[in-house]
């Protein structure tokens, strides 16, 4: 999934509360990566 790939980029340069507040389907995600 390419969004994924995005989302992930996203992840890696914005601040996790930004992140949340983007995308809360990824919070979970992002919680495990980290």
């Amino acid at each position: 999934m390419k969004e994924k790939k995005a989302l992930n980029q996203l992840i890696s340069l914005l601040p996790m509360p930004a992140v949340v507040i983007d995308n809360k389907g990824v919070i979970e995600e992002a919680n495990i990566s980290i």
